[in-house]
């Protein structure tokens, strides 16, 4: 069952795969990318954490203390 945040990154990774940028890189597996592309969500509708992939809360939290520290 996917969320409102699960949808518009799968959409967002579709849209990579289907119009991205091909580069080469210096292990020749190449790369695919979409520039300034941006995901807003209301965080007052719910937290877009990502549930088809699993997230570690320590690494989140501690991101979320860097960001407040400045």
């Amino acid at each position: 069952m996917y969320n409102p945040f699960d949808e518009a990154y799968h959409g967002l990774c579709e849209e990579i795969l289907e119009i991205g940028n091909r580069r080469d890189d210096r292990t020749h597996t190449g790369t695919i990318s979409k520039f300034g592309h941006q995901l807003r969500f209301d965080l007052t509708k719910g937290f877009p954490l990502l549930t088809t992939k699993k997230v570690s809360f320590k690494l989140v939290a501690t991101e979320l203390l860097w960001f407040i520290k400045g």
